[in-house]
C-alpha cells in the first residue's frame, strides 16, 4: 500500500488535489534521538498538516536566528554569512529562506516540529544542520554553514606532515559532543565515537579525530588522545571523507551525565547514537546528544529526558507507550501538540481510549489496522513516525534504529496490551 496513504489512515486525512496531512510528530533521535543531529526569499509553502473541515489548524511559529561560518566562529565571535539559502528538510512540503545582508533569516513553522536545515552561498559547501525542535513558544536557534577553506583546513590538520587529500564528491561530519544534560562530553577516547553505515551498521567506518582545542581544528588521530574542550567550552570530534549516504554515530560517554534540560551528572556510562545523513561534497553539524530548541539550557534543555523503553521486558501501553505520545517536557515525543482533543487521532484521552482508538480497522478498501498484530513492523503506528528524506508523514524523526521505534515495535509483538501485566513475551528462539 501507498506509504502516504497509511500515514493518511494513522495520523489523520490525506486530500488529493490541495493535497493535505493532518498530524506530527514533536521531538527526536537522540539522536535517539534518535537525531536524531548542530549538527537553512519568504517561506514558500506552509510546513505542517493541513486541517479537516471543524478541526483547529495550528498557529505558525517564527524560527529564526543568523547564518554563522562554522569554522571562524570556533575562532571566537558570530561571523555571519549573507545572503545564504536554507531549506528545511523532514517537513513536507519544504520551507525555504534566504537571509538577508546581516545573516538574519525567519520561517514561520507549524509548532511540535522537528526538522533540519540545509544551508548553502558561495564559497561554502552544503551544510546540513543538527535536528531544530519547535515546540509552543518561537524560536531563536543559528545555523551554520562550512566554508570551503576551513574544509580544506581540517582535511590538511588532520594529516598533520601528510595532509588527507579528500575523495571527490565525500563529505565530513562535525560532531559536537554531549552529555545528556547539555554539558560538555570531556574526556571520550577517540576510540569510543564511532562511525558506521546504516546499511551495515557492524562494520565501523573510518576513525574519528578529535578537535584540537587551541587550534579549533581537528588533530592527527592518535589513541591516547582524549576529547577537551576549546576557548568556547564546547567538545568536537570529526569524520572525514565520508561518502554521501545515511550514518549512525555512536558515542560512548563514561561517568553518565544527567537527564535532558539541565541536572547533574549520574554515575555509570552512557551509549548516545545519532543518524546522520551526509550529501555529495558537504558537511553535516551533530550532536552526540540532545536536539536544538525548546529553550532551556544547552542542547534544548528544560526537558525531562527521553523516556527509554525496555524491548526485552513486558511492555503496557498505559505505563510506557501512551507516556511517549505526551509532551516532551515530560519525556515523551511531543505527538499530543496535533494529536490533540481537536484531531482525528487525539492521543490526548484516557491510556484506555487512545489505545481503543488505535486499535480500530482503518478506514480503507485493503483493511490495513493502524497497529498490526500479525505482522507488527508494517504497522503504521512505527512505520509513519520513520524519518525519511521524503516525509511519509510530517515531522517524521525516528529511525528503525530508534529506542521508541524499537520500544513500541516490541509492544506490539507482545500483542499490545493495555497494562505490562497482560504483556505476551515471546518465546525465546530454541537452539536447534
Amino acid at each position: 500500500m501507498n506509504r502516504k496513504l497509511l500515514s493518511s489512515i494513522l495520523f489523520g486525512s490525506l486530500t488529493f488535489g490541495s493535497a493535505a496531512l493532518a498530524g506530527c510528530v514533536g521531538q527526536a533521535p537522540g539522536g535517539d534521538n534518535q537525531e536524531t543531529e548542530a549538527d537553512g526569499g519568504a517561506a514558500v509553502a506552509d510546513a505542517g498538516p493541513q486541517a479537516d473541515a471543524g478541526e483547529e489548524i495550528p498557529s505558525e511559529l517564527a524560527v529564526s536566528g543568523k547564518t554563522i561560518d562554522y569554522f571562524a566562529a570556533n575562532l571566537g565571535g558570530t561571523p555571519v554569512v549573507a545572503n545564504a539559502s536554507l531549506s528545511t528538510e523532514g517537513l513536507d512540503p519544504a520551507i525555504e529562506a534566504v537571509a538577508d545582508a546581516l545573516g538574519v533569516f525567519t520561517m514561520d513553522v507549524l509548532p511540535a516540529s522537528l526538522f533540519y536545515v540545509n544551508a548553502s552561498a558561495t564559497g561554502y559547501a552544503i551544510s546540513r544542520n543538527a535536528s531544530t525542535q519547535l515546540l509552543d513558544v518561537p524560536l531563536e536557534q543559528d545555523q551554520y554553514l562550512g566554508s570551503l577553506p576551513g574544509i580544506a583546513r581540517q582535511y590538511a590538520g588532520a594529516g598533520g606532515i601528510a595532509p588527507i587529500v579528500p575523495t571527490p564528491g565525500n563529505g565530513i561530519i562535525m560532531l559536537e559532543l554531549l552529555r545528556n544534560n547539555g554539558e560538555p562530553a570531556i574526556d571520550v577516547p577517540v576510540a569510543d565515537i564511532v562511525l558506521t553505515s546504516l546499511a551495515a551498521p557492524e562494520i565501523p567506518i573510518g576513525t574519528a579525530y578529535l578537535v584540537d582545542p587551541l587550534t579549533t581544528d581537528l588533530s592527527p588521530i592518535d589513541v591516547t588522545l582524549v576529547s577537551a574542550v576549546d576557548a568556547n567550552n564546547r567538545a568536537r570530534a570529526g569524520f572525514l571523507d565520508v561518502p554521501p549516504g545515511d550514518y549512525t554515530i555512536t558515542t560512548t560517554i563514561l561517568g553518565g551525565g544527567g537527564g535532558g534540560g539541565g541536572g547533574g551528572g549520574g554515575g555509570g556510562g552512557d551509549i548516545q547514537t545519532v543518524q546522520v545523513t551526509v550529501s555529495t561534497d558537504g558537511i553535516t553539524f551533530a550532536r552526540s546528544a540532545g536536539v536544538g530548541g525548546g529553550g532551556g539550557g544547552g542542547g534544548g534543555g528544560g526537558n525531562a529526558a527521553s523516556i527509554i523503553l525496555d524491548p526485552n521486558a513486558p511492555l503496557g501501553f498505559t505505563e510506557d507507550i501512551y507516556p511517549v505520545l505526551q509532551q516532551v517536557v515530560t519525556g515523551g515525543d511531543g505527538c499530543v501538540g496535533c494529536h490533540d482533543a481537536a484531531h482525528p487521532l487525539p492521543f490526548s484521552g484516557t491510556p484506555e481510549d487512545t489505545l481503543a482508538l488505535l486499535l480500530l480497522d482503518a478506514i480503507d478498501p485493503a483493511g490495513v489496522p493502524r497497529i498490526n498484530l500479525l505482522v507488527p513492523e508494517e504497522s503504521p503506528f512505527v512505520t509513519n513516525p520513520v524519518y525519511e528524506a521524503i516525509p511519509n508523514h510530517p515531522n517524521a524523526f525516528w529511525t528503525v534504529n530508534s529506542n521508541h521505534y524499537i520500544g513500541i515495535l516490541a509492544w506490539i509483538t507482545q500483542g499490545a496490551a493495555l497494562l505490562r501485566a497482560d504483556a505476551v513475551l515471546p518465546e525465546p528462539p530454541v537452539d536447534p
